[in-house]
């Protein structure tokens, strides 16, 4: 699939956050539904940083152990470059925020996600567009069943139509 196309229906962040949740040396699936999987993932974590606003936190590499989120993240990434390991880090430290609501814990967790080029956007504002879908590419959506039915291809007109009424849509 060109990265194009995938960009077209998924932001970026999301499609880096679906690389990194994989070991490098591991087959990466593609497929929708793991890219769906992701950017769900992901809104867990932005939603932690939505109700606590993060304070400003540096990590000192040279002592992690200070903290345990930092040193076992570190651990993860010394041991070969073990992103899923620090991912799930990355998802312990949300619950924590989610539990204390701490300023300093928020802050850890984008300063982590950081290291992997994640969580650094406006909580809200990929709460709220992190679906990927723009202006352009709801009429395309909504296009397609003319189209199809123009081609006077009935039965993809009626999938279309059945995929984009979809569970959790409404007329």
């Amino acid at each position: 699939f060109p990265i194009r196309d995938v960009l077209a229906q998924y932001d970026a962040e999301t499609v880096r956050f679906f690389i990194t949740r994989a070991h490098y040396r591991s087959a990466l699936n593609y497929s929708d539904a793991h890219l769906d999987d992701a950017r769900n993932a992901l809104k867990r974590l932005y939603t932690a940083l939505d109700l606590v606003t993060p304070a400003a936190v540096t990590i000192d590499w040279a002592e992690p152990e200070l903290d345990p989120f930092a040193a076992r993240f570190k651990a993860a990434m010394d041991e070969d470059f073990g992103t899923p390991e620090a991912i799930a880090v990355l998802f312990e430290l949300a619950g924590e925020v989610n539990k204390t609501r701490s300023a300093e814990r928020a802050g850890l967790l984008k300063s982590l996600g950081a290291c992997l080029g994640l969580l650094q956007g406006e909580p809200s504002a990929y709460l709220q567009a992190g679906a990927g879908l723009d202006g352009a590419r709801i009429a395309r959506l909504l296009a397609e069943p003319d189209r199809a039915r123009t081609a006077k291809n009935f039965a993809g007109a009626d999938r279309v139509r059945a995929r984009l009424m979809g569970p959790g849509a409404r007329c």
